[in-house]
């Protein structure tokens, strides 16, 4: 795996599956409750590149990557997932990687660098060796045009909510005008999994393969959160 710190160094010493060490990227990453942060997923190609930054400072913070070949992914539903955490989602965009009608422009119209998969526009982001195996790096936040989705999470009805099972508790999802919301603090692990597990909302309808997904969030906790696709939890 390759990665950026955040100094805007390169390393190429990470194998694909771990994370960054230090304070670049960890397993637990803190942060501030009521800080708004922001998660991107990218799968393409079997591989999951996951993107976890600062919204207020606008900075890149971690990045890590992972083969999904040996567990014969094939796609399915993407939504919004908790873990012992209450967080309100203010914002969700979904956007198809392949077929006729994948986002082909990325960074929100910007420059996108297509070796580290990292807008040129972000500071402290601005790279010039090129990172050969850092996972569909011509991939970048911001997509544009194509099937481009910007979910409306003030209505819940387009999503299909699931308690996973077992849980400490019903989770309890309700939506305003800031966004959707999960209030409880239900979490869960099957025995000998050490899998978080906890509180979903799928969106309904359509099933992806190759995607890029956009979340953020505000929070009032400091446990587990992010994005959902099939059956792989990342936050």
């Amino acid at each position: 795996m390759s990665y950026i710190d955040l100094q805007g160094a390169f390393h190429n010493d990470m194998p694909a599956g771990m994370v960054a060490p230090a304070e670049y990227s960890r397993v637990y990453l803190p942060y501030s409750q009521r800080d708004a942060k922001r998660v991107t997923v990218i799968v393409r190609d079997n591989a999951l590149r996951v993107m976890y930054e600062d919204v207020e400072n606008e900075k890149h913070v971690s990045n890590f990557v992972f083969d999904l070949t040996p567990f014969g992914y094939a796609g399915g539903a993407v939504g919004l997932f908790t873990a012992a955490h209450q967080a309100e989602f203010s914002n969700f965009r979904i956007a198809e990687l392949s077929g006729p009608n994948a986002a082909t422009t990325f960074c929100n119209g910007g420059l996108c660098d297509d070796r580290t998969g990292l807008c040129l526009t972000t500071p402290t982001q601005n790279p010039t060796s090129r990172v050969s195996d850092v996972a569909a790096s011509d991939i970048c936040p911001g997509p544009v045009g194509g099937d481009t989705l910007t979910v409306d999470v003030t209505d819940i009805s387009l999503f299909t909510i699931v308690d996973q099972d077992p849980i400490t508790e019903p989770c309890l999802w309700t939506a305003d005008a800031n966004g959707i919301r999960q209030n409880t603090n239900a979490w869960g692990n099957s025995p000998g999994d050490n899998t978080l597990m906890g509180c979903v909302a799928l969106l309904t309808g359509a099933t992806r393969t190759d995607f890029i997904a956009e979340i953020t969030a505000l929070h009032d906790d400091d446990d587990g959160w992010g994005c959902v696709f099939l059956i792989f939890l990342f936050f």
